[in-house]
């Protein structure tokens, strides 16, 4: 699962301050786990179920931002120029 290569690697960042209790790469690992973890809406899963309003809504706008802050370059892995080179290595 790419939040567990994400969190091992431990050289990704966003362009916010970083704070050594909370590290900007351990914060989008942790999104996207929570986004993978917290869904209890997948389709073929054993304990599939249907969901809420909220819940749906919490999901699709979590998974939002991860999409753009990836496409738009804002996660990155520490010496490296860009994210898509990044995740090929």
């Amino acid at each position: 699962m790419m939040a567990i290569v994400i969190k091992d690697q431990a050289d990704w960042s966003l362009p916010l301050r970083e704070h050594q209790h909370v590290p900007t790469g351990l914060l989008v690992s942790d999104m996207m786990r929570a986004l993978l973890r917290g869904q209890a809406d997948h389709h073929g899963s054993a304990d599939y179920k249907d969901v809420g309003h909220a819940e749906a809504e919490a999901g699709v706008v979590l998974a939002a931002t991860l999409v753009a802050w990836f496409t738009n370059g804002a996660v990155t892995r520490k010496n490296t120029t860009s994210s898509s080179e990044a995740a090929l290595q």
